[in-house]
């Protein structure tokens, strides 16, 4: 067992360290990371012992015609007495003549650093690959001006990529850092030498739980994203949540309800471009097994003139496999805050 946890830390390690040579095309960001913290890095899938699906819907710029829209699937899961957990999605992302469809398969490999009856420290190593079929439609462009880049028809290609992540997280706090674009593809739709070459994306998150009442909580998270050349952009996350059972105060875990609202905000640092891009109120509500949230964000860059803002809406499904984890001889409860 030790020799196997020696190869996974070696495993990881590695990947996050000969990456520094390699250039790779940037597949689609999306910001649906609100509201699964999987999406930026691998290393939270599994990290509960709890079968989790999540749907959602993000509807861009009310107000302008065919805006773009982003629809997603997503499953997380931890198999059963293991430290391995497995998880997913798949999406389609609808952006003018650009459509782009794919998938995304992550696991992950879970630490126990410390861990009492109380409070445990993990710390989660997660490692992804991804596909994505790119559909760019020229068909419907003007010719009455000649461009000798449009052919005025479909293309295609098929990207493949990778990500990895690291996660430091007890019961209520956790820290991580993740990197986009592993592997040296490039999306043979963008000419070369027409297009800036692709850097890695550096994720880093934090995020913290205060108890300030029976039953009430205040949830931060900022996470911060960088290609430490041109990109650079902030965002925070504040939310408020009642627990409305008795399931809270329980050392035996059960289905928590949840009424909760907050705010999303996000900042560029570009350089020479120092703005606030949207702010973002949200509400959602958890029933038992059951959960929905719905976002609405306020541009506020020059194209607030434009639109009426951008609707997301999520629905989730929580699937508990059992009320304790046993790790390192501790029954530790098995709870874990979501983002």
């Amino acid at each position: 067992m030790k020799s196997n946890k020696v190869y996974i830390l070696l495993f990881f390690a590695i990947v996050l360290i000969i990456t520094k040579n390699i250039k790779a095309q940037s597949l689609p960001i999306h910001e649906q990371y609100v509201f699964d913290y999987s999406l930026e890095n691998p290393s939270f899938i599994g990290l509960t012992d709890a079968t989790i699906i999540k749907l959602s819907h993000r509807q861009q710029w009310f107000g302008v015609k065919d805006p773009p829209n982003t629809t997603f699937a997503l499953a997380r899961h931890r198999f059963k007495d293991t430290n391995l957990g497995l998880g997913g999605y798949i999406y389609s992302d609808q952006n003018g003549p650009n459509s782009r469809y794919g998938i995304q398969v992550s696991g992950s490999y879970h630490l126990m650093l410390k861990s009492n009856r109380t409070r445990k420290h993990i710390l989660s190593f997660g490692l992804s690959f991804k596909t994505q079929y790119h559909l760019l439609d020229e068909s419907n462009f003007e010719r009455d001006i000649y461009d000798p880049i449009i052919k005025y028809g479909k293309e295609y290609s098929i990207i493949f990529n990778s990500n990895a992540g690291i996660l430091y997280s007890t019961t209520r706090f956790f820290a991580g850092y993740s990197i986009d674009n592993l592997l040296p593809f490039s999306d043979k739709l963008y000419k070369s030498k027409n297009e800036p070459k692709p850097n890695f994306l550096h994720n880093f998150h934090l995020g913290k739980v205060w108890e300030i009442l029976d039953f009430n909580q205040i949830r931060v998270s900022l996470s911060y994203k960088s290609d430490f050349k041109i990109q650079h952009q902030v965002e925070g996350n504040l939310r408020y949540y009642y627990l409305y059972n008795q399931s809270a105060k329980s050392k035996h875990v059960r289905y928590q309800n949840e009424i909760w609202g907050g705010v999303n905000f996000k900042q560029t640092l570009d350089r020479g471009n120092l703005s606030p891009l949207s702010v973002a109120p949200v509400i959602g509500y958890t029933h038992t097994k059951y959960s929905i949230a719905l976002l609405y964000e306020i541009t506020l860059s020059p194209l607030q003139k434009y639109n009426y803002g951008t609707m997301q809406i999520l629905l989730a499904f929580k699937l508990i496999h059992t009320d304790w984890k046993y790790w390192n001889d501790f029954k530790v409860p098995n709870f874990y805050y979501d983002f």
